[in-house]
């Protein structure tokens, strides 16, 4: 649910502290369920009597849980879903935020579109991502359809200032 600029800063701050084999794959990964055709790619499912929806963790780490240890996209991508949970805790929880107020969602897009370039400045983020070679053979996809075409356009309009 945070913005593809906010997973990149926490993945470059974790690149500041960690080592990885592959940080073009953490980073692509750690964006990548956003590309995923509507919403599928946050893997969510119903929670407490169907009202709620949450992150179905079991499921990744059953499906992918050797590649996460192994693969940083893999990793980037589980990375993401943990981020997103916080971030709903934060959002929902805390600070009681109700996306079906009329009008809540329009402003949180604009909040996001205030605060990208932002967050790009302030973490000396560049948008150097790339889509890893045959990607389309990743078992990744086996969760959705990922417009990453799609997604690599409009990632660059993040970073304009």
């Amino acid at each position: 649910m945070a913005s593809s600029i906010m997973h990149l800063a926490v993945t470059n701050e974790l690149i500041k502290k960690y080592t990885f084999k592959d940080i073009n794959r953490l980073k692509f990964g750690a964006v990548l369920p956003d590309a995923g055709q509507k919403q599928a790619g946050h893997i969510k499912t119903g929670l407490w009597g169907y009202n709620k929806k949450g992150y179905y963790f079991e499921f990744f780490r059953f499906k992918f849980g050797d590649l996460r240890k192994e693969d940083d996209l893999y990793l980037g991508y589980y990375l993401h879903l943990v981020q997103d949970a916080c971030y709903r805790h934060f959002v929902y929880d805390i600070h009681h935020w109700n996306s079906h107020t009329p009008g809540n969602v329009e402003k949180l897009h604009n909040d996001y579109s205030i605060i990208n370039s932002y967050v790009a400045d302030k973490y000396k983020l560049h948008n150097d991502l790339e889509v890893p070679s045959e990607f389309e053979k990743e078992p990744i996809n086996e969760i959705c359809f990922y417009d990453v075409n799609w997604f690599m356009e409009s990632l660059d309009k993040y970073f304009i200032v």
